[in-house]
């Protein structure tokens, strides 16, 4: 036998061996719930970055910006969420802010090809920026 024809075989041996060594708890027979299960939790997972405002500061400090801008350029999403929260005080005057953050995160991305789908969140903590990418 030539080598390619060895490592075929042994590929082979080893997958079969590998797939008679699993055990499954269901008869063998995947269920839809599991494989929705499945599905649901391969969704949830995404890659998020999270960073903290001043207080009632519009922009972020320039350490978390840098940081953003790296994790953007590893993950180079297509589309992404950003979420802010409540700054401390007065919710009217909360609300404004978080959504002059909300703008300038938007002005600030506008450069990327990126889907920015923007939400103001007064549940979320205080003074928080939360990002999300998208399928």
């Amino acid at each position: 036998m030539n080598r390619l024809t060895q490592t075929a075989s042994l590929m082979l041996l080893l997958c079969l061996t590998g797939c008679a060594a699993s055990t499954s708890t269901s008869g063998g027979k995947v269920t839809l719930a599991q494989l929705e299960a499945l599905r649901v939790g391969q969704q949830a997972y995404r890659p998020a970055f999270s960073g903290h405002y001043p207080q009632n500061e519009i922009a972020l400090p320039t350490d978390t910006e840098k940081q953003l801008h790296q994790f953007l350029a590893q993950q180079d999403p297509s589309a992404i969420t950003v979420s802010v929260g409540n700054s401390a005080g007065d919710p009217l005057q909360s609300a404004r802010i978080a959504h002059q953050r909300l703008k300038y995160i938007e002005k600030m991305l506008a450069a990327r090809a990126i889907d920015v789908s923007l939400q103001y969140k007064p549940d979320a903590e205080p003074d928080s920026l939360n990002i999300e990418v998208g399928p």
